[in-house]
């Protein structure tokens, strides 16, 4: 593949087509669950900041950052580039939770001020998505009785975390494929599972991040809780974590 740039590109085309005949149907899926939720939540985030509210959120720009990374997670795994298309989802979390946390806590702080703040504290351990879901956020505002929110975000970070690290089972599969092909062949390596699991990553992630949205901005959780195409999404898409915060009875918003 590396020999030269003719069968450089020659090799990613392949793969993209590869990918589009086997996975193709789980493919739209991704570009849809992003176009759609991206599509939704941009409307009313977008009206805010004209008005000058979000001009300040670092929420607002990690949205905006996210929309980008979910085109190019898309355009990964049509290139079979599977184990970089986790690292974004892995981004997209990090950066969404230590957002929130700090808009939560420097709520009259500049963008520039934030952004410095962000620079202090993203490397370290104790700021990390984990340690600030289990320990600093608070969802006090959520309208979570009768719903452990906290231990059902935990729970589903736990569970993205299984799915977006390496695995021995890509190391074992990427052998059994060389070991299968000709010398004189390239290998295209299309695997359908691993699009179904950035499938299934990519929606954890929307929903911890709708569901620390609702926990900490109200104004948007009532906007949420009126928008049918949003409703439809969250509904379509199985976001189990926003759906209990959104039907919960106790919630009332």
């Amino acid at each position: 593949m590396l020999r030269d740039h003719s069968h450089l590109l020659k090799s990613f085309q392949e793969t993209i087509s590869k990918s589009e005949k086997e996975c193709g149907s789980k493919l739209e899926e991704i570009r849809e669950l992003c176009y759609s939720l991206n599509r939704c939540f941009g409307e009313f985030m977008v009206s805010d900041f004209s008005t000058g509210k979000l001009a300040n959120s670092l929420t607002f720009w990690c949205y905006v950052e996210s929309t980008e990374i979910s085109g190019f997670t898309l355009y990964l795994s049509y290139c079979g580039l599977y184990r970089n298309a986790f690292d974004n989802i892995r981004h997209i979390l990090e950066s969404m939770v230590q957002s929130v946390y700090i808009d939560i806590n420097h709520p009259g702080s500049s963008l520039k001020t934030k952004l410095e703040i962000l620079k202090e504290i993203e490397d370290k351990k104790e700021y990390h998505a984990s340690r600030l879901l289990q320990e600093k956020l608070d969802f006090k505002s959520l309208g979570c009785e009768g719903l452990d929110c906290k231990g059902l975000l935990n729970t589903a970070y736990k569970d993205l975390s299984k799915m977006v690290h390496p695995s021995h089972e890509k190391v074992i599969a990427t052998f059994n494929d060389f070991m299968h092909s000709s010398e004189n062949k390239s290998v295209i390596l299309v695997n359908c599972a691993e699009v179904s699991k950035i499938f299934d990553s990519l929606k954890i992630v929307f929903d911890i991040f709708y569901v620390l949205i609702a926990a900490n901005f109200p104004e948007f959780k009532k906007v949420m809780k009126k928008d049918q195409n949003f409703l439809d999404t969250v509904e379509k898409f199985n976001l189990t974590l926003l759906k209990k915060v959104l039907d919960n009875p106790n919630n009332c918003v």
